[in-house]
């Protein structure tokens, strides 16, 4: 920061200082003092129990401390708009490239030879799978009949 020479705007005397110096260091005391005595004085513009005016829509309402602005219906209102505002903006939905399809995997039935799409199976119907547990010894012919049914 680099000091400039000012001129006071109570005295009139210059003295160094920054780029918001406007007080050399003996009035900006007094300066101070006297801001502070001004905010005392200054009467809140509300009185508790006493009727304001709304600030958005101008109905009159029971003040019941410093702070309140707003009639009981604008109040929900504000306090909706704020959580609004408040909440973050969600970030937009990834976009993945998407994959082409793939192609079906063309087996042979172990069974009957048949060509059929393989989907994880090694026999092309349910019959055939059928047939297939049987010649593995895992199905009676008994079973398979009452499946079929």
């Amino acid at each position: 920061m680099s000091l400039l020479t000012r001129v006071c705007k109570l005295c009139g005397t210059t003295f160094e200082g920054g780029p918001n110096a406007f007080y050399c260091p003996d009035c900006r005391v007094i300066h101070k003092r006297e801001l502070r005595q001004a905010l005392r004085r200054q009467e809140s513009g509300k009185q508790i129990g006493s009727l304001a005016p709304c600030s958005r829509c101008g109905e009159l309402y029971l003040v019941k401390s410093g702070s309140h602005k707003y009639c009981a219906k604008c109040a929900k209102e504000n306090i909706r708009e704020k959580r609004v505002k408040a909440t973050p903006v969600s970030r937009p939905p990834v976009v993945r490239p998407t994959r082409p399809p793939k192609e079906p995997k063309i087996s042979t039935c172990v069974v009957c030879g048949k060509q059929f799409k393989a989907n994880g199976h090694i026999a092309c119907s349910p019959t055939c799978r059928l047939l297939r547990l049987q010649q593995k010894s895992y199905v009676s012919y008994e079973d398979i009949q009452k499946l079929k049914k």
